[in-house]
């Protein structure tokens, strides 16, 4: 059992080193522990929009790891994947920040991995034991959760936890037996910039199309979720797209990646291979973004497009968070949370549906009200940022 003057200076392993614990903690420092997985721009939203809301916001230095991360703030980062290096920058968390974050996201129901979860949890009971104040930001739990990791944090009474959507929040009550707060997803906070040459060539289109009276509706294809269909998913997926494009020649498409990841966990393969089915008839109506943009980027064009299809739930976290209408293909629980925050339960389809005429008909109602549909957003948004910003509430 560690004892308050015990600090873990081998962050993942089994090594536990005591060390005199002279030095007392400084204030304004703070650490933040991203999800997994580099390479999403979910992620990269989530720990950008934290580490910036902590630093220009709340005044708090910031110390970021284990995971190497690009983000716009000043902050400590560790700059590899070396064991000595993580090593490095999380006893450096523990031994200098009162409060640690973990985000939650959607790893917390250990869906994809448990080994990732009880990383976390090691690291989250140390600080704890240690004195430090712990939390897990935002996160959602699906109907199939880990048991073991279900079981782990049901123990875990000491640790506080977020759910950041009312579905999860509810499944986390029931799977923990106590109060769950409900905050908003950290991405909410996320400030949106066009950096590179290729997003403001990309914002320039999506003006110029509009300019002549075209609509423009962003598209992304999750690879994760064309994956799981049956026979050519890109084909399937692209068919509702052809049949909006063909239904008035006064519509655009700019395909919009939001995981740069490679192969079939990532978009770019999907939205290359969606790209070369369009480009035969609609190659004057499209426009494709690289892989290689950043998330903030990918906020800004997303507030210039008219509305958004998206597989990927933080596309459509940076598409309502600019007020543009966002109509998501699902496969989780936390897309359907999600879009209820905002009073918006009927933009959703399972991506089995995609080629089918329910699927014609809410993309057409949407892209017909969607001026409608981003007043609402918009009259919603204030209170969600505020949700978003209670992550933080206490720390």
């Amino acid at each position: 059992m560690l004892s308050s003057d015990t600090c873990f200076c081998g962050v993942y392993g089994v090594a536990i080193i005591p060390v005199a614990a002279r030095s007392q903690p400084e204030g304004q420092y703070f650490g933040v522990i991203p999800p997994s997985s580099a390479g999403s721009l979910g992620d990269q939203a989530m720990v950008d929009a934290a580490a910036c809301y902590l630093s220009q916001d709340m005044g708090r230095r910031v110390v970021i790891g284990p995971n190497p991360v690009q983000t716009r703030a000043t902050a400590i980062l560790a700059p590899d994947h070396r064991p000595v290096t993580i090593l490095r920058i999380m006893s450096r968390m523990l031994l200098t920040c009162p409060g640690i974050g973990c985000i939650g996201a959607d790893i917390l129901d250990g869906v994809y991995g448990k080994s990732q979860v009880f990383k976390r949890l090691r690291m989250l009971r140390i600080a704890h034991a240690v004195g430090r104040k712990t939390r897990v930001f935002g996160a959602s739990w699906s109907e199939t959760p880990h048991p073991e990791v279900a079981a782990a944090l049901r123990r875990a009474s000491w640790l506080e936890i977020c759910a950041r959507d009312p579905i999860s929040q509810a499944r986390m009550e029931k799977a923990f037996g106590r109060p769950v707060p409900l905050v908003a997803d950290l991405a909410f906070l996320l400030k949106p910039e066009l950096r590179a040459g290729a997003a403001r060539t990309g914002h320039n289109w999506i003006t110029a199309q509009q300019q002549i009276g075209r609509v423009v509706m962003g598209v992304n294809l999750s690879g994760h979720t064309v994956g799981t269909l049956p026979g050519d998913g890109v084909r399937s997926v692209a068919q509702p797209i052809i049949r909006w494009l063909l239904a008035d020649p006064q519509r655009a498409v700019i395909l919009m990646p939001h995981d740069r990841r490679g192969g079939k966990v990532g978009d770019g393969t999907a939205l290359t291979a969606l790209h070369d089915i369009l480009s035969a008839d609609f190659a004057d109506r499209m426009h494709s973004l690289p892989v290689t943009l950043d998330t903030w980027e990918m906020k800004a064009i997303a507030g210039a497009t008219d509305l958004i299809l998206t597989g990927r739930m933080h596309l459509a976290i940076a598409a309502l968070g600019m007020g543009t209408p966002a109509f998501c293909t699902v496969y989780q629980g936390k897309f359907e949370g999600l879009m209820q925050m905002f009073g918006l339960e009927d933009m959703t389809i399972a991506p089995s549906l995609m080629d089918s005429a329910e699927c014609d008909a809410k993309l057409a109602r949407v892209t017909r009200q969607r001026q409608q549909l981003s007043a609402r957003i918009q009259a919603r948004l204030p209170q969600i940022v505020e949700m978003s910003r209670s992550n933080f509430a206490g720390m």
